[in-house]
């Protein structure tokens, strides 16, 4: 039986060589095409070989990231390899064990391939652009001198001037809410990164686990942050 020879040529208008969906190869004296054909709608990859059905697989995704199919050509292993990556996924197809992409073997390849995540990292993590969320101090000094300048204020204001009004009085309250609710959301947005990271290092909770201990520190942030400033109002209406 002849020897394979690997050759993959570029069709016009393909993209970007590990992007490509259509391969041009050859297996002993005959030159076939191959055609990858991600459906539009739904998760599966249809192959033509020379405008012939021959396969199909699933699209690959962060928790399935790589993918592949072996199919015989000429009595020679041909394997189509889908790679998960945004926003586009990679192609590879290895015929006789070698890449036509860059003459790897298909072990060293999956080696190479991104390591699946689990459904807490993709469904949450897609909240932080899927990267781990730095390290931020809850309330660095500039924001704690603009709070107590805020508070301050109102307080001067309410306690100093018996019935404060007019525009000078509605500027400074104005500006004081305007702080205050900064601060606070930003607080609220470090507190879930910190939420996040914690979760993040404990993969023995469950996906589903996980997610609910995220929401819960979601809606308990707010809830608390609600009680307090019903707190204040009281004392402030007294």
């Amino acid at each position: 039986m002849p020897a394979a020879t690997n050759r993959a040529t570029l069709e016009p208008n393909d993209g970007v060589a590990r992007e490509r969906l259509r391969w041009s190869f050859s297996i002993g004296a005959g030159t076939h095409r191959l055609d990858i054909l991600p459906a539009a709608i739904g998760g599966s990859v249809a192959l033509e070989i020379d405008g012939r059905f021959v396969g199909r697989l699933s699209k690959p995704k962060p928790q399935r990231p790589w993918q592949e199919v072996s199919l015989d050509l000429a009595h020679q292993p041909v394997v189509v390899a889908l790679t998960w990556h945004r926003p586009i996924m990679w192609t590879n197809v290895f015929v006789a064990g070698r890449s036509l992409l860059d003459g790897r073997t298909i072990e060293e390849a999956r080696q190479t391939a991104p390591a699946p995540l689990s459904d807490y990292e993709v469904w949450i993590g897609g909240l932080f652009s899927n990267e781990v969320p730095p390290y931020r101090p809850l309330l660095p000094a500039r924001f704690a001198l603009a709070a107590l300048a805020a508070i301050d204020a109102v307080v001067v204001l309410f306690v100093v001037v018996p019935r404060p009004s007019g525009l000078g009085a509605a500027l400074v309250v104005g500006v004081a809410y305007w702080t205050l609710a900064a601060i606070w959301f930003r607080s609220w947005f470090v507190v879930m990164d910190r939420a996040h990271v914690h979760l993040l290092s404990h993969p023995e909770l469950g996906d589903l686990g996980r997610q609910l201990r995220f929401f819960a520190a979601f809606v308990s942030y707010a809830l608390a942050s609600a009680a307090i400033f019903i707190a204040i109002l009281v004392l402030l209406s007294r």
